[in-house]
């Protein structure tokens, strides 16, 4: 995974360098963000939701997410 802050705040990309189709996870504490709810946004496709620890995306291979979680 991928993470950079930003100003309101933090972009993370899952990616998937298989060449078969995987489950991508990753966690906040992984990400280096304190515990708590955090709304997600997928970049590419709009979709919102939350968070509170996990975060998981089906890719095909060679394929990248760009998620967006707000403040808590």
């Amino acid at each position: 995974h991928w993470v950079r802050p930003l100003q309101h705040g933090t972009a993370v990309a899952l990616y998937n360098r298989g060449d078969a189709p995987a489950r991508i996870t990753t966690d906040l504490r992984t990400l280096g963000l304190p515990p708590g709810t955090y709304p997600t946004r997928d970049l590419w496709t709009g979709h919102r939701t939350s968070t509170t620890g996990p975060l998981s995306t089906d890719l095909p291979p060679h394929a990248t997410t760009l998620l967006r979680l707000g403040r808590q």
